[in-house]
């Protein structure tokens, strides 16, 4: 299918894009009341993999302070040592559209933090 192959092609330059030290990445937690999908930013497997390769590369761009605190915790959670210690604990505990999704997610991690 053609949208699946464009997926598959998209993502291999995301972890390039996020990663980069030209890119920055902003965090907007926060969902619309109107959105389609409801599921919290720390339940989607593309997201939740997005925040750590940022964090980790500290490409990470978000306001701080007053009003600010989903924000702050979101980032906050994601970097707990205690959730990032097992990585494929962490990626089987979210939720991904395509089922091959958390093999291919962890994956890229490992071949990630190979190269750092």
């Amino acid at each position: 299918e053609l949208e699946t192959l464009l997926f598959k092609h998209a993502v291999s330059g995301m972890t390039r894009i996020i990663t980069s030290s030209f890119i920055r990445v902003i965090v907007l937690p926060r969902i619309s009341a109107s959105a389609e999908n409801q599921t919290p930013l720390l339940e989607r497997g593309w997201c939740v993999f997005e925040l750590f390769l940022a964090s980790y590369c500290t490409r990470l761009l978000y306001q701080r302070g007053p009003g600010n605190e989903v924000i702050e915790q979101t980032v906050s959670q994601a970097m707990d040592p205690a959730r990032l210690y097992d990585v494929a604990k962490l990626f089987n505990s979210v939720r991904f559209t395509g089922n091959a999704d958390v093999s291919r997610v962890i994956r890229m991690i490992r071949e990630h933090f190979d190269a750092m």
